[in-house]
């Protein structure tokens, strides 16, 4: 069986891969990146980036020709409403567009429990959408166009509506809602809502929808963690496991707060089984991952850049003009001209504006060794040297910083252009692999199908006779 996937690079569609080829089918994940880690079963699991432009995403589609096609949408784990996200709906028309095309397949939409907002009590797969929030808003959406589809074109689709999802590597500053919650126990605000979640963890979602591809009855589903917490809980608890401080937060009544009831699902397709995301937490199956810490970045903001680079020319100064100064004497590294590798060293690093304070330094301590006043015309030749000195360190620093802004310049060019041929590259290696697998399919569909060679082959060799006659009754048949 065909199972094409369109949504992020994400766990989800890692574990999605990993379920789905466990029984044998062949998966296809539409994408914007590629999936985090490689599933197993990789020989049956196959990534192509979602093509951007429509006429390419319908072909790839139709040369697949899936027997079912799941749609997550790029920004379905976040939990919050973007404007990029509204781009999932135009993503979804086109994806129904052209799977109306194929008469057997099944069309599932995974979308969210927001739908029901302030529903009172549990609600089932009955009750009346009324979200509360924008992103319940864009499923409610998604849902009416599936509908419309289901009933003017006929077409197999099923809404599967999950609660919050989770995974066991949630990251600080993540969108999803261990992520969240997490970055909430780092960097508490002073107030949150205090809202009741029942989430499921990803590995659970992927084996309902597995379920639901191959004996769902209902149109509509609800997949919903077993064992339900609260953002207050969730908090607490994820401070006394990683040892954060707990922090006096004052927590508000959430806007929305329904509850989702999923058990039609358990009792339809015989399913009880849920991850406990509390007892991960306690048992030390959830892995918090915390961003590195950026000490150069405050050092930065501390002090701007065009001062730090003062700071540091002065102290390069300082110790060079040190080493000129106690190397005077020696025999040996009084011959190194510490000052001008001071200038050539600044020129490399610092730029052209350091470079030319570096000059100025350099050309100063050399006068200043020399013991040189104010030059007057009866002593013109003998500061004919000390002035040759300064202007070639003068010289020396802008020439050498001038050829490293230059050659700076250069690279950056090349990166920019190496990036231009990257994506460049991206699409067209994309593009290949659509033709080739549009290639793949037509022929294996001209050597398999009864209209191709084997009928054109059966055709010929009855008309490959000596007899005028019986070659006109052949060809007439």
């Amino acid at each position: 069986m065909k199972i094409v996937y369109i949504g992020a690079g994400d766990w989800l569609a890692q574990a999605l891969a990993q379920r789905m080829t466990q029984e044998g089918n062949e998966v296809y994940l539409l994408a914007d990146r590629a999936l985090p880690k490689r599933p197993r079963g990789v020989s049956r699991h196959r990534f192509y980036r979602i093509p951007r432009k429509g006429e390419s995403f319908d072909r790839l589609l139709e040369s697949i020709a899936p027997d079912r096609v799941i749609f997550a949408g790029k920004h379905y784990i976040s939990c919050s409403h973007e404007d990029e996200a509204d781009e999932d709906v135009a993503l979804l028309a086109r994806s129904l567009r052209t799977a109306a095309g194929f008469p057997d397949v099944r069309f599932i939409l995974l979308s969210s429990t927001e739908v029901y907002g302030n529903t009172q009590g549990e609600a089932d797969e009955s009750a009346e959408l009324a979200a509360a929030g924008e992103r319940g808003i864009r499923f409610i959406r998604e849902e009416q166009l599936l509908e419309h589809y289901r009933k003017r074109r006929g077409m197999d689709a099923v809404v599967l509506r999950a609660s919050q999802l989770y995974y066991d590597r949630p990251v600080e500053g993540g969108e999803d809602l261990l992520s969240r919650s997490f970055s909430a126990a780092v960097q508490p605000e002073e107030s949150m809502p205090d809202c009741q979640y029942q989430p499921v963890h990803v590995l659970d979602l992927a084996d309902a929808v597995k379920r639901v591809s191959d004996a769902g009855r209902q149109p509509v589903y609800n997949v919903c963690g077993s064992a339900r917490t609260s953002a207050k809980r969730l908090y607490r608890l994820i401070c006394r496991q990683e040892g954060i401080q707990e922090r006096a937060i004052r927590w508000e009544a959430p806007a929305c707060a329904a509850l989702a009831d999923s058990g039609l699902i358990r009792q339809e397709l015989g399913w009880s089984s849920f991850r406990d995301l509390e007892t991960q937490i306690r048992g030390g199956e959830i892995k918090f991952e915390r961003l590195p810490v950026q000490g150069k970045g405050k050092m930065s903001r501390a002090f701007p850049a065009g001062i730090r680079k003062l700071l540091e020319n002065l102290l390069i100064f300082a110790a060079f003009f040190a080493l000129y100064t106690l190397c005077g004497s020696h025999s040996l590294f009084s011959q190194i001209d510490w000052l001008t590798i001071y200038v050539i060293l600044i020129s490399i690093a610092y730029g052209i504006y350091q470079s030319t304070l570096a000059a100025g330094l350099a050309s100063a301590a050399y006068l200043y060794s020399r013991h040189l006043g104010i030059p007057a015309p009866n002593t013109f030749y003998y500061f004919a040297d000390s002035l040759l000195a300064a202007t070639e360190f003068v010289f020396l620093g802008l020439i050498v910083s001038y050829t490293v802004n230059m050659l700076k310049e250069d690279l950056r060019n090349s990166r920019q252009e190496y990036e231009s041929l990257k994506e460049d590259y991206d699409d067209l290696n994309s593009i290949n692999e659509e033709n080739v697998l549009i290639k793949n399919e037509y022929e294996e569909r001209l050597l398999t199908n009864e209209s191709g060679f084997p009928k054109l082959y059966s055709l010929i060799s009855r008309l490959m006779v000596q007899e005028p006659d019986r070659i006109l009754m052949e060809a007439m048949q």
